[in-house]
């Protein structure tokens, strides 16, 4: 199983989602990717910039 859910008998029905264990433990490493990726964004633009204007 990859992640957890719950069927709750309503009328649409509704069913929530949670992660499993294995996706709550690789939230750590995601997170400082995506946190790293957002603090350098200016540089990854003037990289880009540089690199098109090169071409």
């Amino acid at each position: 199983m990859t992640g957890l859910w719950t069927v709750t008998p309503t009328i649409p029905p509704r069913v929530d989602y949670e992660l499993a264990e294995m996706g709550r433990d690789i939230l750590r490493p995601i997170s400082a990717l995506a946190s790293s990726a957002l603090e350098r964004r200016e540089q990854v633009a003037a990289a880009r910039r540089t690199y098109e204007r090169a071409c």
